[in-house]
């Protein structure tokens, strides 16, 4: 009986956020352009029209809803917390164009009242300060990851929710309610969002999506725990799957990196040389270059449980292989003069 009134709360919870994102983006979408917040195209951008790019408050506000309507806890009002700040530094960043230090700033500010005000953290040592240190620049980098890796239609949203997918296997797997709870409500408001943000998308979520999902995210790994046998490697365990699930957004935020350190280009600067472009390069079509992203963080999720599953041994052959096959089947991508080869 138990079991079965809490699948029916976790059902409520999604369709509560699942709705209302259909209803909220549709609003936000019909009465953006009257405001002003539309997204112009322009020689870095992908689409060739005005389109409105305030889909991030139907995500948050429907997420919002969710967790207000069916959650009274303290550990979910302090994410709420955190996720309307960066939100709001988001719809900053999408209407003033913040300088690029002031969003950095912004994030951080953000990061440190998470981990040292909130209490939310990586425990993957037994050096608490170095958890925090690690823990802040976690949750910056990942809320930038999602900013940069949302780049055409549907990718970043469509990440999200696969990363979602397999957070929450394994908060199902050690029945950390409250995890599970959150996670549901944000895969409910993403796949809401993500019929109108596919290609050919009417929408667009903004900084204030991607940022907020990017938070949500490094807070959800952050408080995944998985009822293991404690060994040095286990340490490590939670950080090790979380850096696999968010696979995507960390390979693409290091390869833009690299490539424009490389070529002496700024990091803040925008440019056609992610993942999604380069993968465009060759193979003309926006929307397999997605889907190709997709099978890539299905890959890293699927790999992450591997970790789980199997013995060590055997996890650390499979992500071997993995990787090695990642390298070479994707080496000319990689290595793709962006810059030089295409016109930006």
């Amino acid at each position: 009986m138990l079991y079965y009134s809490l699948l029916g709360y976790l059902l409520l919870i999604f369709l509560s956020s699942f709705l209302s994102s259909v209803l909220l983006t549709y609003i936000v979408r019909k009465y953006s352009p009257m405001l002003g917040f539309v997204d112009m195209p322009g020689a870095r951008k992908v689409h060739k029209k005005p389109i409105p790019n305030s889909g991030g408050i139907a995500i948050l506000f429907s997420y919002l809803l969710s967790n207000l309507l069916f959650q009274d806890h303290y550990l979910i009002r302090m994410v709420i917390t955190g996720a309307v700040l960066i939100a709001l530094l988001g719809f900053l960043d999408d209407r003033l164009r913040l300088r690029p230090l002031y969003k950095f700033l912004g994030q951080l500010f953000i990061a440190i009242l998470t981990v040292f005000v909130f209490k939310i953290h990586f425990n993957i040592s037994n050096i608490y300060f170095l958890n925090n240190i690690i823990s802040v620049f976690w949750i910056v980098g990942i809320t930038n990851s999602f900013n940069l890796l949302d780049n055409m239609d549907g990718l970043s949203v469509g990440v999200a929710i696969i990363a979602l997918s397999f957070f929450l296997y394994f908060a199902l797997q050690s029945f950390n309610i409250f995890s599970i709870f959150m996670i549901i409500a944000l895969l409910g408001s993403c796949l809401g969002f993500l019929g109108y943000n596919f290609k050919p998308a009417s929408i667009f979520m903004g900084d204030m999506g991607s940022m907020t999902l990017g938070y949500l995210l490094s807070v959800f790994a952050m408080l995944l725990t998985v009822n293991l046998k404690v060994t040095d490697f286990n340490y490590y365990f939670v950080f090790l799957i979380s850096l696999l699930i968010l696979g995507v957004p960390i390979l693409d935020t290091t390869v833009v990196t690299f490539s424009r350190l490389l070529k002496g280009k700024k990091i803040t600067d925008g440019g056609k040389d992610h993942l999604s472009h380069r993968i465009v390069f060759f193979i003309k079509n926006e929307m397999l270059a997605v889907l190709i992203l997709y099978l890539l963080a299905i890959s890293f999720g699927l790999l992450a449980i591997v970790f789980h599953v199997f013995d060590l041994k055997i996890a650390i052959i499979a992500s071997g292989v993995f990787l090695i096959t990642i390298f070479f089947s994707m080496k000319k991508i990689f290595f793709l003069n962006i810059y030089g080869d295409q016109k930006q």
